[in-house]
């Protein structure tokens, strides 16, 4: 089963190294895979989380609640990422990365003999299994599109979603993942987007019940 998989792994990191790598898309997804870093995708809640406490420190100078469920704010949803980025963490990088070990398809003997190379970054540091950039962007795209919609403000889902995908895709553009990498990845994202959920809500629910104030 798992030989079949590779096998097929195999085929369509060929495929999409002989077919559909052109100039302009060597220079987009060489850019657009580093925007789940590491390094990079815990900035996103944090920008989030400090735009919403200077909106909780203005509302409190006012006089206002501080929370306010009727209310987009900004910083529950930088605590639903960043909630759901340290899930992801736990369970892709200390967990599953390490217990299943599986190389990098650049170092696989097909690949590191063709004429054409597979990578096109600088060689990564982790195992391959699951991406850990597929979970990351796959559970932010998900608390984002819960909590957007529930604001209202449904297009950013779609936007979140989108971009999952471009980053998802990258990573088998570069030749550092397998396609079943990226696969597992989403549904490891969508796991830890929904326990996110669950955790921030439970916490909240708290919070805003000394405010008197809906849950959304």
């Amino acid at each position: 089963m798992l030989e079949a998989i590779t096998q097929l792994d195999v085929k369509i990191l060929t495929f999409i190294r002989d077919n559909l790598r052109f100039s302009v898309g060597d220079a987009f997804f060489k850019v657009i895979t580093h925007m789940a870093d590491p390094i990079v995708a815990p900035v996103y809640p944090i920008i989030f989380i400090i735009i919403g406490s200077l909106i909780y420190y203005g509302r409190h100078k006012r006089g206002e609640r501080v929370l306010d469920g009727e209310k987009f704010d900004f910083a529950r949803l930088g605590w639903l990422m960043g909630c759901a980025l340290f899930l992801g963490l736990l369970v892709c990088n200390l967990t599953l990365k390490p217990l299943i070990a599986r190389p990098r398809p650049y170092t696989l003997e097909v690949f590191e003999n063709a004429a054409t190379p597979l990578r096109m970054i600088e060689l990564q540091s982790e195992k391959s299994f699951p991406s850990g950039h597929s979970v990351a962007v796959f559970e932010m795209a998900l608390v984002v599109t819960y909590y957007c919609r529930k604001m209202g403000r449904g297009a950013w889902g779609f936007l979140a979603y989108g971009a999952a995908i471009l980053i998802g895709f990258s990573r088998l553009y570069v030749g550092v993942h397998y396609p079943s990498d990226v696969v597992v990845g989403m549904i490891v994202g969508t796991v830890c987007g929904i326990a996110a959920i669950l955790i921030v809500n439970a916490v909240y629910r708290k919070l805003e019940a000394k405010n008197k104030v809906s849950v959304v």
